[in-house]
């Protein structure tokens, strides 16, 4: 119900027939979109025709995500993560967004700056950290916290210096929900706020990132809490009305 809300939050009626139904995805998955559109009754046309929408995407998503991938990379199917994939095919840029888009256990490191923006936070981070290359890491988080909430999560990889990838925004921004990622080098190396195709800015979404760029420190709440970890055990990640 929570997935085919972040899909389409004006379709509501979907996630109401599916928590009425007590359908879970295994019985999503095994009975596929026939039996989803069937329970659909009484509905406006037009809601009906919205929500078979919702619902053919909430199968044709949940069939991707049904499968073994060693990386999100693998996962990433959408047009605009496609042009993505290929605008950083064979450039210096994309072994590090493979790496940083498999499992890894990073070390996390809270950060209040002057400024909330990428630019001059990775660059009051580079002056902090200097050449700070034991060798015994190979990526860090850098969590940006702005008025006591986390705001924003920097995601690095260790080169001769520490290099900022991707970026997780914990914000709502025009229709890109809490949770949304991007990335942060254009295909030639260069740091930039946000990169895009052709002047538009790109935007991941909390279902497609690593579940590591999306864990805070202990302690610390979230701007806007990612819907995905609302379908994870709360014990490790809390619940709808701990934060």
């Amino acid at each position: 119900a929570l997935l085919a809300t972040s899909l389409s939050p004006k379709v509501a009626k979907v996630a109401a027939m599916i928590e009425s139904n007590s359908i879970d995805g295994c019985m999503c998955l095994a009975s596929g979109l026939d039996m989803l559109v069937e329970k659909l009754s009484g509905l406006r046309r037009a809601d009906l025709d919205a929500s078979k929408v919702v619902c053919r995407r909430l199968v044709e998503w949940m069939h991707a995500f049904d499968v073994d991938c060693s990386m999100y990379s693998e996962l990433l199917s959408h047009p605009n993560e496609l042009t993505m994939l290929r605008s950083f095919s064979g450039t210096l840029v994309e072994p590090l967004l493979r790496r940083v888009l498999r499992p890894a256990h990073p070390r996390y490191v809270v950060v209040e700056p002057r400024e909330a923006k990428v630019k001059p936070v990775d660059a009051e981070l580079q002056q902090l950290w200097g050449s700070d290359l034991d060798g015994s890491e190979d990526m860090r988080v850098a969590v940006v916290l702005r008025d006591g909430l986390v705001q924003t999560s920097l995601i690095y990889v260790r080169q001769s210096t520490w290099w900022l990838v991707a970026s997780v925004d914990f914000a709502h921004h025009g229709e890109a929900a809490p949770g949304h990622w991007h990335i942060n080098r254009t295909p030639s190396g260069d740091r930039v706020e946000h990169w895009g195709p052709r002047g538009a800015v790109f935007h991941g979404t909390c279902w497609n990132c690593p579940l590591w760029w999306l864990v805070i420190p202990a302690g610390l709440e979230y701007a806007s809490r990612p819907l995905r970890l609302d379908l994870l055990p709360t014990d490790a990640f809390g619940d709808v009305d701990s934060h």
